[in-house]
């Protein structure tokens, strides 16, 4: 007990105890930011000026597997664009089964690849009007939702929270020691 007693030791005592409550409240407190940015993703930004809330990452992404499907769907009649209709369906599986935002942002760049390269293949083959018209509609939502991510606030987000909160000291070294970790990009 004479441990307990000794002023050095209520000192170190101390001290470790705000520590602790210090990394524990800026875990939470960036924690919980952390999250809030992230959430984004799935719901969408809210613009302030434009006063209504931009379409989400997580929902283009949706549009971009969906039409992806068609551009197989219309490959699928020629046999020599076999392969590069398995670099899209690959591709999309990639996407559809990504959980986390890192992930998906990586499908989403294999998908835009692999469509990228099927595409003029394919527009150069189809000859039903229906066709054609449903390859312009598909290359229309890619390139549209493309549009969409890049403007959807998302990074912007992220980008700021990075710069703003944890590039200021001290909050820039207590969020690594308390395990916090930034918004990912996408």
């Amino acid at each position: 007990m004479a441990f307990f007693r000794n002023r050095g030791t209520a000192v170190a005592i101390t001290i470790v105890i705000c520590v602790l409550a210090l990394l524990l409240g800026v875990r939470r407190s960036l924690g919980s930011q952390v999250e809030r940015i992230e959430e984004q993703f799935e719901s969408g930004v809210y613009d302030e000026k434009a006063g209504y809330t931009l379409p989400s990452v997580a929902d283009q992404l949706e549009v971009r597997a969906n039409a992806s499907l068609g551009l197989i769907s219309l490959a699928n009649g020629f046999d020599d664009l076999n392969e590069a209709a398995q670099r899209v369906r690959s591709a999309r599986e990639d996407l559809l089964n990504a959980e986390t935002i890192a992930e998906r942002s990586e499908a989403n760049r294999a998908l835009t690849e692999a469509c990228d390269d099927l595409m003029p293949l394919l527009q150069q083959r189809l000859e039903a009007e229906k066709d054609v018209s449903a390859f312009a509609d598909y290359a229309s939502k890619m390139s549209n939702t493309a549009r969409l991510i890049e403007t959807s606030g998302y990074n912007e987000q992220v980008s700021a929270f990075r710069s703003e909160i944890l590039g200021s000291f001290p909050v820039s070294v207590l969020y690594r020691l308390a395990g916090v970790r930034a918004p990912a990009s996408f």
